[in-house]
């Protein structure tokens, strides 16, 4: 009789869980799907800064409008994933570099219908090349960035003009137990020193591979000449870079206009100045250049709401000119760039100049087959695994075989 007594309380018990379930689940109300969801992949600061303009700004003006901004952690693996199962967001941000894949892979629409021409001329015209493919615009501009020489004021008085004076204050350090500078090594932040001496990864124009060329070599051998002597070489991360430079254990810090919002709040008294002059060629280094760039999903749930948000982001002067001044990001939007406030800003100016001496980043499909392999050979020369001769040539097989593969 207990046991029949257990087994209908456990019985009534299950019933009653599970209606609830039920009811949970189907009855319960919803939180409804956002008319705009972007994913991101910002910098904390940067992140605050366009939700308080999300919030303050654009749902004054656009009230029936609803916008949901995502932080997304390895962005370009999560939309590879989310897009071809008809799921992720229905905008998107990154550097202009992904445009050829992503295109013709068909993840992203493009966007003629939408952009006349005098919406392109409120942009540089190099900001909205970058966001051209095969004769359609894919995507809007926010930002230029690209690698400079940041330096604390307090331990570097005046600048460095040339390879030869950085050097000798990165010496100076490194004799007080100190590093020289801190330096994210990867392919992207390395680019400048290749480019010096006319080497390059990849070209769109002819499609060609560039990773063993004579050029190439030598700029990679100088920077691990020149620069990698001076650095701490256990953890090469920016994050672990930016943390030496933050605790001052070095004077010097490459990195772009994207972390001057950390360093700020750290309270440091920062100068940004161009990469210095390599004075055995009289050359200077010439960093890659990105353009952050607004995409739309091929999944998108509305096109004319999510083309409204884009358009206010890329065109709302005061935002874009906050980005300048507090983060130091450089505007591509011409209203702002001709602002006198952001014209007066050293590190503004400092990172447009930067851009001026930059290649831009090559935009074609093929380039994300070059990457990877560039990385590998960095890193391996890095850690003197392998000579570079040895290293790039290994890259170059690499890459053109896997370009050949299709």
């Amino acid at each position: 009789m207990v046991e029949k007594r257990t087994a209908l309380i456990i019985a009534i018990i299950v019933i009653l869980i599970g209606g609830g379930l039920s009811y949970y689940f189907f009855l319960m109300p919803r939180k409804p799907r956002a008319d705009v969801i972007i994913w991101e992949d910002f910098l904390p600061a940067e992140e605050e800064l366009t939700r308080q303009f999300i919030e303050n700004s654009f749902r004054q003006l656009y009230p029936n409008i609803t916008v949901e901004l995502v932080g997304v952690s390895d962005l370009r693996t999560r939309l590879l994933a989310a897009i071809p199962a008809g799921k992720g967001p229905d905008l998107f941000m990154w550097a202009h570099d992904w445009t050829g894949e992503f295109a013709e892979a068909g993840f992203i629409l493009p966007l003629d219908e939408f952009v006349t021409e005098d919406l392109k001329g409120k942009f540089l015209e190099t900001a909205i090349n970058a966001c051209m493919y095969n004769g359609h615009i894919y995507a809007l501009p926010f930002a230029a960035e690209t690698v400079a020489l940041i330096y604390n004021k307090e331990m570097v008085p005046n600048p460095p003009q040339n390879m030869s004076q950085l050097e000798s204050i990165m010496q100076q350090y490194v004799m007080q137990g100190k590093y020289g500078i801190a330096y994210q090594v990867d392919p992207y932040f390395v680019s400048a020193w290749p480019h010096a001496f006319g080497g390059y990864y990849f070209r769109d124009e002819d499609k060609s591979v560039g990773v063993n060329n004579t050029e190439t070599v030598e700029g990679i051998k100088y920077f691990m000449e020149h620069i990698k002597p001076y650095m701490s070489t256990g953890d090469t991360s920016r994050e672990a870079q930016v943390a030496i430079f933050v605790d001052q254990k070095a004077p010097f810090l490459v990195d772009g206009p994207w972390g001057i919002g950390t360093l700020k709040q750290a309270n440091l008294s920062i100068g940004v100045t161009l990469l210095p002059k390599i004075d055995e060629i009289d050359e200077w280094p010439r960093p890659y250049t990105g353009i952050k760039v607004v995409w739309m999903s091929s999944n998108v749930h509305d096109k004319e709401k999510a083309f409204t948000f884009m358009k206010w982001f890329v065109t709302n002067a005061e935002y874009i000119k906050q980005r300048a001044l507090q983060l130091g990001f450089i505007p591509v939007l011409k209203e702002v760039l001709n602002d006198p406030e952001v014209q007066a800003d050293e590190i503004v100016s400092a990172y447009a100049k930067q851009v001026e001496l930059g290649i831009p980043m090559p935009k074609s499909k093929e380039m994300m087959k070059v990457w990877g392999p560039v990385g590998d050979a960095i890193s391996e020369i890095f850690l003197e695994i392998k000579t570079a001769d040895e290293a790039l040539d290994e890259a170059q097989r690499r890459i053109l075989e896997s370009l050949a593969g299709g």
